[in-house]
């Protein structure tokens, strides 16, 4: 990614000490990651606009959840979003995932989401909860409010599906054979996105 930078922006306002960061008049972009559960903290207190994960199923919910709290800027015309990319889990630790974006991954789930359609979720009693839009969250007609009595907001959440095909830098490789090659449950999750 730091190399692909480059290419894009050039070197001026490369620091090369870890973190990789570039700095510009309007922009910061860091580039790091979190190797352990509590490495969260490095960016606790400091607003972050942008989080984007590779490989999304490496992390566990726990590190996930709590990192994009800081997803958030002072600046009200910013947006800030979170994007995660990544194949099917291929261990336990990842099938949180499966559950986090149920509307589109589960095949049981009771309201199924179109690829790329937005839908709202918060927590509510300690469970992530999916509710009806982007206003204050209601049940039974009661505006549901937080410990300062501020009404609680969901924020938005889809998934866009993709497959080899889908990227036609890697699907002119050779990295379709490499993928079959892979013993059958890899395969089927990473070429088939099973």
């Amino acid at each position: 990614l730091i190399q692909r930078m480059e290419e894009i922006v050039g070197q001026a306002g490369l620091k090369r000490n870890p973190p990789a960061m570039y700095r510009t008049k309007s922009q910061i972009i860091n580039f790091s990651g979190c190797q352990f559960e509590k490495d969260w903290k490095k960016y606790q207190g400091s607003a972050q606009d942008f989080f984007g994960f590779d490989e999304i199923t490496n992390f566990t919910r726990q590190l996930y959840t709590t990192l994009i709290a800081w997803n958030r800027s002072a600046f009200p015309k910013q947006r800030s979003r979170v994007i995660c990319t990544g194949n099917p889990p291929t261990t336990p630790e990842g099938m949180w995932v499966i559950e986090y974006w149920a509307p589109w991954l589960d095949p049981e789930h009771p309201n199924p989401a179109l690829p790329g359609e937005l839908r709202w979720f918060t927590t509510i009693n300690g469970k992530d909860t999916e509710v009806d839009g982007p206003g204050p969250v209601t049940i039974d007609g009661v505006v549901l409010k937080d410990e300062r009595g501020e009404p609680i907001l969901p924020k938005s959440r889809t998934f866009i599906p993709a497959e080899l095909k889908d990227n036609p830098d890697l699907a002119e490789t050779d990295y379709a054979a490499r993928l079959s090659g892979l013993p059958e449950e890899l395969r089927r999750s990473l070429k088939l996105g099973e």
